[in-house]
């Protein structure tokens, strides 16, 4: 919750009104608590943090497949292409949730949208129906904004 720490009380009492969860944390492992400017708001931050029950999913994700291999190279996995290593901030394979590790090479990302990202190419496969339609509208938004640019 950036509004806490910017100092914006109204806008924390308002998110937390709505069921935002005090307890999230940032890629730092920072709660907004920590962050939090004022001692209105991390009181506010406080009291919400104790009445907060994290409430149930409502829908179900369908399994993702697990992984067949140790994946520790694209090209291992079928992949082609110039090779980065995974400087920080991992991300999850798109379809298994397997996570890249610091050190290591990144995962590739699909080469039509440029957005999302597979740990080997059975898992790019088993996503693809769900993923060609995302695919092929980032693929034409980013035409567009090319075209207007010119």
């Amino acid at each position: 919750m950036d509004c806490a720490c910017y100092g914006q009380l109204d806008v924390t009492r308002h998110l937390l009104d709505l069921g935002a969860d005090p307890t999230l944390t940032d890629f730092n492992g920072e709660t907004a608590f920590d962050m939090a400017k004022s001692d209105e708001i991390k009181s506010l931050l406080l009291q919400a943090t104790e009445a907060f029950t994290p409430k149930k999913p409502t829908a179900t994700l369908p399994p993702a497949p697990a992984p067949t291999t140790t994946r520790t190279s694209p090209a291992d996995n079928g992949f082609t292409g110039p090779v980065f290593l995974v400087e920080k901030n991992p991300k999850p394979c798109d379809t298994c949730g397997l996570m890249e590790v610091v050190g290591e090479n990144l995962f590739p990302i699909c080469p039509i949208c440029k957005v999302s990202k597979y740990c080997g190419r059975e898992c790019q496969k088993a996503d693809w129906k769900k993923h060609k339609k995302l695919c092929a509208g980032l693929k034409e938004a980013r035409r567009r904004r090319k075209e207007e640019g010119k």
